[in-house]
């Protein structure tokens, strides 16, 4: 059986990187490589593949959803291998709630690619050295960390696409104290303690990105 796969990157050289490491693995078959959402959307839609090779700065997009949900919700049959830059417990455990279950840190050898898109493609967990040697426990893959609830994943992509905590409370009909809640309970779990580090976090990770 051959895997099909698509390999989505803000970054165009790391696709053909991508392409040139599954070239010695006759049971994948690379179908088409997209950098941005609006091109992964497209080619997920229109091209049978059975896993998303993507990172997390690929998937920022213009849409209100984030676009992992969007795919486990549209596709749920396609699996996802993200590969990220960065390690913080929480945005990997929210990563695994978005229905991601192999991630490689890009510091790692690309020989972990292909046994992350055959786990992926099972339906199991992949986690790469990296992740598995942080300093935070919480990266292993039965003691991840609590992921972010969908309320405060809405309120800090709000908060970072300029919002301010009034309007983000007019925004979503929610009086601002529960708002500010959700904010401050969000950055507790992610270990941040301002919001210029909230910025710098997002930043990196791209996870919370939102145009509207």
């Amino acid at each position: 059986m051959t895997i099909k796969v698509i390999a989505a990157d803000s970054h165009p050289i790391v696709t053909l990187g991508i392409e040139h490491a599954l070239s010695r693995h006759t049971n994948v078959a690379l179908v088409g490589t997209a950098h941005n959402s609006d091109e992964i959307l497209n080619l997920v839609s229109n091209t049978p593949c059975d896993v998303l090779v993507t990172d997390q700065h690929a998937t920022q997009a213009a849409h209100r959803e984030p676009l992992m949900r969007i795919i486990r919700s549209r596709y749920p049959a396609v699996r996802v291998v993200m590969h990220v830059c960065i390690e913080n417990p929480t945005l990997v455990s929210t990563m695994s709630s978005l229905g991601i279950g192999a991630i490689l840190h890009k510091r790692d050898a690309v020989e972990h690619l292909a046994p992350a898109i055959y786990a992926a493609h099972a339906n199991a967990t992949y986690f790469s050295p990296t992740l598995l040697r942080s300093r935070h426990p919480d990266y292993c893959a039965d003691r991840l960390a609590p992921p972010l609830t969908t309320r405060e994943i809405e309120v800090l992509r709000l908060f970072l696409s300029g919002l301010s905590v009034c309007q983000i409370a007019a925004k979503l009909y929610r009086a601002k104290q529960t708002v500010s809640a959700h904010k401050t309970k969000a950055m507790a779990k992610l270990g941040v303690t301002s919001d210029a580090d909230l910025f710098r976090l997002n930043f990196q990770s791209g996870l919370f990105s939102y145009n509207d």
